[in-house]
């Protein structure tokens, strides 16, 4: 990061902010999933492995936590994962397994809420690509400009938020038509204010734990006629339900 950028960041958040991350080295930067995480990340495989799940395509925030949910979460793009145990690499050369994975999208749509927090900021996507580099970083800037300059705080915080998981969900439903079923891996807050867009049965729907799968169903409303949807709605709908 340029020297100006860091004397925006210490003006902007604080002399706290500036010697944490003088002292810890950007330690707590775009942190990396924890060992309970990578767990979590796991069990997820599990469940879809036995479910027989399968995607299109994968869309992910840009940050690396989210990035290795997705890689040791989904067993289309495991292979693609790095730090991938070496049993399971072994296990799936003697089975002769190829790596065909679905392409792999990020877009800064699907980030966390922005906030004054280091796990809210990312690497750049130089260091990203070395780390997952099969993933495209077409959608996101080099840099952290959205960290910077376009903070979700305060008041503004709720309908800042929602307002991009408008767009986030036009993108989705903009993709290309081969692209029917994807995975969405992204963060708790920006879930929580994606979902707050539709009328769910259950706002116990609304909040997720950690590596937790749901099924969400988007359709494109046109004089409020959809196939397989509720009628009653403007721009989208959706249908979500935890899987058993």
């Amino acid at each position: 990061m340029k020297r100006e950028e860091w004397r925006a960041l210490r003006e902007t958040h604080g002399v706290a902010f500036y010697l944490l991350e003088s002292v810890t080295g950007l330690t707590y930067w775009d942190p990396p999933l924890t060992r309970l995480g990578r767990r979590q990340a796991a069990k997820l495989r599990r469940e879809l492995t036995r479910s027989n799940v399968t995607f299109d395509a994968i869309f992910s925030s840009p940050f690396r936590r989210t990035l290795q949910t997705a890689m040791i979460g989904c067993p289309q793009i495991e292979c693609l994962h790095r730090a991938r145990p070496w049993w399971r690499k072994l296990g799936a050369w003697l089975r002769h397994e190829p790596c065909r994975p679905p392409p792999v999208v990020t877009t800064d749509l699907l980030r966390e809420r922005i906030a004054n927090y280091t796990s809210d900021g990312r690497r750049t996507v130089t260091q990203l690509a070395a780390e997952f580099p099969r993933v495209n970083f077409g959608e996101v800037s080099e840099e952290d400009r959205p960290f910077l300059e376009s903070k979700e705080l305060g008041k503004q915080e709720q309908p800042l938020v929602r307002a991009r998981a408008r767009r986030a969900v036009q993108w989705l439903m903009d993709r290309p038509t081969q692209q029917r079923t994807v995975a969405v891996v992204t963060h708790s807050h920006f879930l929580l204010a994606l979902l707050g867009l539709f009328r769910l049965p259950d706002e116990g729907l609304l909040r997720f734990a950690n590596a937790e799968r749901r099924a969400l169903h988007l359709c494109a409303c046109q004089n409020d006629a959809q196939e397989g949807c509720d009628p009653t709605c403007t721009s989208a709908a959706a249908a979500a339900e935890k899987p058993p």
